[in-house]
């Protein structure tokens, strides 16, 4: 196909567009993608309920309605909840619209309107065109692999922030210092405090390719290229540090989580089959269909769909696979952005190509998992290609028409025949093609009826005259049609997202009884089935002031984990009940609601001299499920005195905990003995002259979550054994005067006190968070001081751009 000059003229990279002329039209397009997701989320606010599937109630529900603290008592025993970029402490869109009642709705719909808004002012920003940009927003912001992470909403947020990096980069290219480093840092910033920092990583190196490239075609002078590197890394450094505040502490605990060393089996688990590559182009070939009418389809694929699915709609594909080779040679960037989306798609498919081994070996690239979650990148580069490819066609009518029907042509055979080759191969498909007219209906005749829907559109634009300007806007609104009935579909929710009603969030009216009679002893609860327990929601606790042992969140700490035989939902192994295990007593677990399905329950496994049964919990209302509430007769304060300590090694100190036997075949009675390592820092502290028979009182003063106050009366020098969990950050003072801290128990905390009434006090004051607050404050600092900078040279400049040119005899004289 050839390509006009005019066509070649025109495809050129335009000049970047004014702030105002940007910012009228990303106003516009603000509003217009408002508009387009409160519609499609309509049904979903008008029923009351929170749109919060998933992780969205146990951790996204929590972090709304939990106040703000550096640790929490409400998950884990005791947890560094500030340190957990997923509770997005810092993150401003959330304390923003915590104050409203309806805030989380927008909370969770926002980042869609963002993403489309910010892919759409880069696309804009590339071709100085609205229709195409508008197109590629909502490509990135509608696509499958945005819309199917609903339920994560700390990757959705993330992703909403992708595009501003690869605008920040184009604009420090066209020598405006100030804006590209100001947007670039600032949506970095962003980034990192949405929570999930697999993306930010991902990010950071698309940015360093982007950035290579187009160094690789700047045409300045040496020092203007030098001036662009510098600017780059600045802008890297500076969103990093404004996020420090998120980033130290996070860093800080990552090395101490089950997640910290990395694996080939993490890193390639959760990864897409190559067969179903296919689902780009028919997005539901492997089932999980469940349309309004007709028997649903169950899903045929790898891991879950929702984790599988990169779908963008018929037209963006096919628009990059055949516009990417007519148009690459008149601009390199949509070859560059092609390639990309390739590479991105070739990774979602993890070990199953050589790319997997080789980005095993970037930094921090090995230490996450589900490696389908490249999809969102793929979205993104595939949605800049074909907007750009769009805009080319729409500025020449005429070889562009002659490109989309090569494109939708090309498209429908070859896609066509690969489908059917899968069906025909796998035996699982091919039974259900025969047998389903649902699977017949939706996952092949829909593709191809919207394939058939575009040629239709191309044709009437092309031959009928008044159709003509239509074209954009026709394949913009049956582009909608695709996604909206993907969405619909490839779904239970059918546009209702808020199946979460508001006394889900509340705690039951057996919980709250539990709480108030915990609260004088600072005692915990425990689900043992983790997040499956309807009752005590993972992580809710911190919102109901419960102090709750179970939790859920990928950055659990390791030991606490072994130490109490818990797995990532929260739940825990039945050994922790038997008699020999100490686990649930130095934890001051006072409750455990056990669901009356489980052996433990149904076979009388627990030991009855040890678990007492308190009442059962059947409410219909809350689940159909029903639960014992046990109590622990063998508890342990939250505070207690022992005579001495035993040094070990740290795998025997866990295996006294679990057997209750000591190295050498003697009894390990916590009343009596605090376990510690070899290794333990100030473990001198612990080491008394004399051990009285009986070493005094203790009793709990007050509690919060980073304060506990004790009262002791001590007789003689003892240990003070703690049910608290060791972590950086906590400090010890008896009577004013600090303490060091020793870690015991395997995960768990011991000082020593001297004898006499002492006032005991345990705070936290992290370290780690200081350093953050201080190098952020630093950071704002200096992105304000760049951003008053430009201001005040934009006034400077404006008098001298706007003065009247001088005639030529005033210049003369």
């Amino acid at each position: 196909m050839k390509v006009s000059s005019e066509s070649r003229r025109q495809i050129q990279p335009a000049a970047l567009p004014g702030m105002r002329v940007l910012l009228g039209r990303g106003l516009a397009a603000l509003t217009m993608y408002g508009v387009l997701f409160a519609a499609f989320f309509a049904k979903s606010f008008s029923t009351g309920g929170y749109i919060a599937p998933s992780d969205n109630l146990d951790m996204g529900m929590a972090n709304f309605l939990s106040p703000r603290t550096f640790w929490t008592e409400g998950m884990y025993s005791g947890f560094p909840i500030a340190a957990d970029s997923q509770a997005l402490t810092w993150y401003p869109m959330l304390h923003a619209l915590t104050s409203f009642d309806w805030g989380w709705n927008v909370f969770i719909v926002l980042p869609y309107v963002f993403a489309s808004l910010n892919c759409f002012l880069f696309v804009y920003v590339l071709c100085r065109s609205f229709l195409p940009a508008f197109f590629a927003g909502l490509v990135f912001g509608f696509g499958g692999s945005m819309m199917m992470h609903i339920n994560h909403f700390v990757l959705i947020h993330s992703a909403a922030w992708i595009p501003l990096l690869p605008l920040a980069i184009v604009l420090l290219r066209n020598q405006r210092q100030t804006a590209g480093i100001l947007i670039g840092s600032l949506s970095l910033c962003l980034m990192l405090l949405a929570g999930h920092p697999q993306l930010l990583v991902y990010n950071l190196y698309f940015l360093g390719a982007y950035a290579g490239f187009t160094l690789l075609r700047f045409e300045g002078s040496r020092d203007e290229k030098r001036r662009f590197a510098v600017s780059c890394a600045g802008m890297v450094l500076l969103g990093i540090g404004l996020a420090a505040i998120q980033a130290i502490p996070t860093f800080e605990l990552a090395s101490l989580v089950e997640r910290s060393r990395a694996s080939w089996e993490l890193y390639t688990s959760k990864a897409l089959h190559p067969a179903q590559l296919l689902t780009v182009a028919f997005p539901v070939l492997f089932g999980s269909i469940d349309p309004f009418v007709g028997e649903p389809v169950r899903y045929m694929g790898t891991s879950s769909p929702n984790e599988m699915t990169g779908y963008l709609g018929i037209l963006p594909l096919f628009l990059v696979l055949w516009g990417t080779w007519t148009y690459a040679r008149r601009r390199p960037d949509v070859l560059f952005w092609c390639i990309a989306g390739f590479v991105y798609l070739l990774l979602c498919v993890g070990d199953a190509t050589p790319l997997a081994r080789l980005f095993y070996y970037v930094p921090f690239y090995d230490k996450f998992r589900v490696p389908a979650r490249h999809f969102f990148l793929f979205g993104f580069t595939f949605a800049v290609a074909a907007g750009l490819i769009l805009a080319a066609i729409l500025r020449d009518r005429a070889s562009g028409s002659a490109l989309l029907r090569r494109s939708l042509l090309g498209g429908l055979v070859c896609t066509t025949l690969a489908a059917g080759v899968m069906v025909a191969l796998r035996a699982d498909l091919r039974a259900v093609a025969l047998n389903s007219t649902t699977y017949q209906l939706w996952a092949l005749a829909f593709p191809l009826s919207l394939m058939l829907a575009y040629l239709l559109v191309v044709e009437g634009c092309s031959r009928i005259t008044f159709l003509k300007p239509m074209l954009g806007p026709l394949l913009l609104a049956v582009l909608i049609c695709d996604l909206s009935v993907f969405h619909y579909i490839s779904t239970s929710y059918h546009l209702n997202y808020a199946r979460v009603k508001e006394a889900e969030v509340e705690p039951h009216a057996s919980i709250v009884k539990l709480r108030e009679e915990l609260r004088p002893t600072g005692g915990r609860i425990l689900a043992a089935d983790g997040s499956k327990n309807a009752y005590l929601r993972p992580n809710l606790p911190r919102a109901w002031d419960l102090a709750a042992a179970s939790g859920t969140s990928p950055l659990k700490l390791k030991r606490y984990g072994e130490l109490a035989h818990m797995g990532n939902p929260g739940d825990v192994y039945e050994r922790v009940f038997y008699s020999e295990h100490q686990a649930m007593d130095l934890l001051s677990i006072v409750y455990v609601i056990v669901p009356t399905e489980w052996p433990l329950i149904k076979e009388a496994k627990f030991p009855p001299e040890r678990w007492t049964k308190v009442t059962e919990l059947r409410d219909d209302s809350v689940t159909t499920r029903h639960f014992w509430v046990l109590r622990n007769e063998r508890v342990l304060p939250r505070a207690w005195f022992v005579r001495k300590a035993s040094v070990l090694g740290r795998s025997e100190v866990r295996e006294a905990i679990h057997t209750s036997l000591l190295p050498d075949g003697s009894i390990f009675d916590p009343r009596e003995t605090v376990l510690v390592k070899k290794r333990a820092k100030n473990r001198e502290s612990l080491e008394f002259p004399t051990q009285p028979d009986h070493c005094g009182r203790v009793s709990l003063l007050a509690r919060s979550n980073e304060r506990v106050e004790f009262s002791v009366e001590g007789t003689g020098g003892c240990i003070l054994a703690l049910s608290q969990i060791a972590y950086p950050g906590w400090q010890a003072f008896v009577d004013g005067e600090r303490m060091p801290i020793v870690e015991a128990n395997y995960a768990l905390m011991a000082i020593a006190v001297p004898a006499g009434s002492k006032k005991v006090v345990l705070e936290f004051h992290s370290g780690s968070i200081l350093a953050g607050m201080t190098v952020s404050a630093v950071s704002a600092v200096v992105w304000f001081g760049i951003l008053i900078g430009g201001i005040r040279r934009a006034c400077l400049e404006q008098p001298s751009q706007d003065k009247p040119e001088l005639a030529p005899s005033i210049k003369a004289a």
